[in-house]
């Protein structure tokens, strides 16, 4: 039973919760947005990409993260970013890679179907779940020498760091991955103009003697090609810094590139073995 203190005290009454009001609506085009949040929005973004440009500057390694080559028409050509870069700008801005159609050539490699091109699509996935970039990469099977495993690879590289352009927009300051750039653009040679049918034209004293000094000027030209003691045509000084890239990028000393080929500096490379020596690396680095 109840005592008579407890039966006369006032009863509490319970305190009505106040209802939490819902967040407003986002809207869903940035462009719907009042003026003011418009503004707002803009410059904070603003100052966000301009801090990861900063970053981007001052903690990617040239050489490692990204690197330039040389161009066949001289110079070089513009940072391509590269896997290293790539994971890390991603590892700063929290989001993860995943490859979604991986799946499908895996099943197709245990199944033993024979595969020539690889496209891989990659999504960058925020710690919420939210895609927040998207890039592809491709690949034919063929440019690996029937290699589907550094194929695929090369197609996730590629579509990882297509992927990390797009989400972060940086391609004014990064261009595509340099595996991907063409091949003319390393030939350090270009192709030398056909000859000209001057049989049907009638020179006048002047052409006659330009043509009787050409055969002089051309041989002056060939001399100045690098060769051998032998007479053998070496390597350009274009391919020279193209194979010293290449060897960086693989991280392969240069003594164990001289000792593979016999030779005591690159410089003394012959011409006709560069391709070779282009395949040599890249077998290597896989």
């Amino acid at each position: 039973m109840q005592s008579s203190a407890q039966q006369n005290a006032p009863q509490q009454t319970p305190t009505p919760q106040v209802p939490t009001p819902a967040p407003a609506p986002r809207a869903a085009n940035p462009l719907d947005l009042s003026p003011a949040e418009f503004r707002q929005a803009l410059a904070r973004r603003s100052e966000n990409r301009k801090a990861l440009i900063d970053w981007i500057r001052s903690s990617l390694v040239d050489g490692v993260d990204f690197g330039a080559v040389p161009l066949r028409r001289g110079g070089f050509s513009k940072p391509s970013l590269r896997k290293p870069g790539a994971e890390k700008i991603c590892g700063m801005l929290g989001v993860t890679a995943t490859f979604p159609t991986l799946k499908d050539y895996e099943t197709a490699a245990l199944e033993n179907r024979e595969l020539t091109q690889i496209i891989l699509r990659c999504h960058l996935i925020s710690p919420d779940g939210q895609i927040v970039a998207d890039g592809v990469g491709a690949r034919s099977v063929e440019q690996d020498q029937g290699d589907i495993n550094k194929a695929l690879k090369m197609a996730i590289k590629s579509a990882m760091i297509d992927a990390t352009l797009r989400m972060a927009g940086l391609s004014e300051i990064f261009t595509q991955d340099l595996e991907d750039m063409p091949h003319a653009a390393f030939d350090a040679d270009a192709q030398e103009p056909a000859p000209q049918d001057t049989a049907a034209k009638t020179a006048s004293p002047a052409e006659e003697q330009n043509r009787e000094e050409q055969p002089a000027q051309t041989q002056h030209r060939s001399a100045r090609k690098p060769s051998s003691g032998h007479g053998e045509r070496l390597a350009t000084e274009r391919q020279v810094k193209m194979l010293r890239v290449k060897l960086d990028q693989a991280g392969i000393p240069e003594d164990e590139f001289l000792q593979k080929f016999g030779i005591s500096e690159i410089t003394a490379l012959p011409f006709a073995k560069v391709n070779a020596a282009l395949q040599w690396i890249s077998t290597v680095a896989a």
